[in-house]
Formats: C-alpha cells, structure tokens, sequence
C-alpha cells in the first residue's frame, strides 16, 4: 500500500568527559591498592566490567550508527519515521518510499550519524516517550517490538536508559558536535516541543534580548537581537490561567523544552530549562546562545 504522508514538522546524565586526578594526590597505600585490585573496583577494571555488563545484557540499547552500519536494520523500519508516518513498522516497499521523502534528513543527517546509543524521541511535536534499538533477545520492551531476527525496538526508561531529554541543552550541543548534527533537527528529536509559540510565553521566563550578551562567530549581539526581534513577545505580558499552570509545570519539571519561533517550526528555537533560556540560530549549522541562567 502506499503510504499517505502528513505533513512533516521540519524541524542520567551522559558522560561528556572524565577529570584526571590531580598529580598532587597522594599515592594510594600498597595494601589499599591491592584490595582494591583483587575486589576489581578501581575505576579502570570497573568501568571494563560495567562495558561488559551492559554488552551482555540483551536490552541494553544499540549504537544508533554502528547498528545501520553492519546491515542489521535498515533505517526507517520502524520509528525513524513516525512523525510523519504514524506507523511502528514499515514494509521494505513503505520503506524506500518514505526514504525518497525523509531519509536525508531523519536516516543520512540525524540517526545513522550518531555515533551512539542515546535515546531519541518516537515524535517531535506530541511526547510520545524515547526508543532504541536492542538485542532480539531482549524480552523487556516496554511497549516495543521485535523488528528482525537480529534486532527489536523498546520505549526506554528514565533511570535505566541514556535519554536525550536528560542532556542540558550545553550537553546536547555538544553532542550535537561530536556526532556531526544538525541541531535544529536534534533538539526536537531530544525534548519534548511545547504547543506554544515563543513570542507568546517569552515573558514567563522574563527572557529579554537586552539580556543578550553573546552572539556566535560571525554575528553582533545587534545582529542577534535583530533577527530575533519579531519573534520576541512583549517583556510584559498576562497569562490565563491555565497557561500559567502549564508553563510553571514545564519550569518546575527540570527538563529542557523546545519552543518553535514561528509557524514554518524551522530555527531559530528557544530551549528551555528551570530558569536557563538557549536560541538556536539559523545557519548551515545551527548555534546557540544563551539568553539567561547560562552555565
């Protein structure tokens, strides 16, 4: 059958590095380093068994760009494209022809890049949880599904997998970096994306362009605050009711939010998180600033 696509939306902790010991620590006493080694808990051996631990667990998630890489799963088979798609399984016929319409931009450019096993969202503009790919074997799914007999899907879980949505928006960047991303793309495929427009909720966050202070290689602050100027809302500004029960929720969750500048959903965005307020910019490869409650 062929498919019939709707509009496409365009557009814990990870680890991002380890500290070295300072060289002005004492050495280790003899008999506390050889306990230590026979327990195999220095951080060398522990770290080792931990890889080895979560290799062997069936329903520990997979390299996204490894796993398309060895021809285990073809990209698009299952959630790679449900945001237009609706659909969890695609025939290879469905495949190639949803391929023709997103496959740049969600395969090529988004999850075989990624260098890594994080989980991303199923949708970008409705919430519907984080997925991965794992072990056949795995019979803990969480409301997934075997996909081959190499490889099923599971809806991750907030404490046990590496989530997206748990990076900070300076983490996200850089991982946006390190993989080669596009990350107007990426921030919608780690938070959730708010059903309100920026210009209208951006006095919540008390977030006015004078508070700019930074702008990326290239660009003034002017510049910045120019772009920018239409898709700001008014500093002052009423709420109802229930807009301010759903924008004081989304601040006190502690999770980053996106929110669209405008109706095309391309960049600029504005990520969101407790108090802190980041813009993605347009341009071949997106940056960001921070407005407020920068780290």
């Amino acid at each position: 059958a062929r498919l019939a696509f709707p509009i496409v939306v365009q557009y814990p902790t990870p680890v991002l590095g380890r500290s070295r010991p300072s060289p002005f620590a004492p050495a280790m006493a003899p008999s506390r380093l050889a306990s230590l080694l026979s327990l195999g808990l220095l951080s060398g051996s522990a770290t080792a068994l931990r890889r080895r631990t979560d290799e062997a667990d069936p329903c520990t998630c997979k390299n996204w760009g490894q796993l398309y890489s060895s021809g285990a799963v073809k990209c698009g088979a299952t959630n790679e494209f449900f945001q237009s798609t609706r659909m969890n399984r695609l025939s290879d016929k469905q495949i190639d022809q949803a391929f023709g319409y997103f496959g740049e931009q969600f395969c090529t450019a988004f999850y075989e890049a990624i260098d890594d096993n994080a989980c991303a969202n199923v949708m970008m503009d409705e919430y519907r949880g984080q997925w991965c790919y794992v072990d056949a074997a795995c019979s803990n799914l969480t409301g997934g599904e075997n996909v081959n007999e190499k490889v099923s899907w599971k809806m991750c879980t907030d404490g046990q997998d590496k989530m997206l949505r748990h990076y900070t928006a300076p983490q996200l960047y850089k991982f946006v970096q390190d993989n080669g991303l596009e990350l107007g793309l990426t921030n919608k495929m780690a938070y959730t994306v708010s059903k309100y427009r920026w210009k209208y909720v951006s006095a919540f966050w008390d977030a006015d362009l004078e508070y700019l202070k930074f702008a990326p290689e290239g660009m003034t602050v002017d510049e910045v605050r120019e772009s920018l100027h239409a898709r700001w809302g008014m500093r002052h500004r009423t709420f109802d009711e229930e807009m301010i029960r759903d924008l004081q929720a989304l601040k006190d969750s502690g999770v980053p939010v996106s929110f669209d500048t405008a109706k095309d959903h391309h960049p600029p965005h504005v990520i969101v998180q407790n108090t802190s307020v980041y813009v993605v910019l347009p341009s071949l490869k997106p940056k960001m600033v921070c407005l407020a409650g920068c780290e």
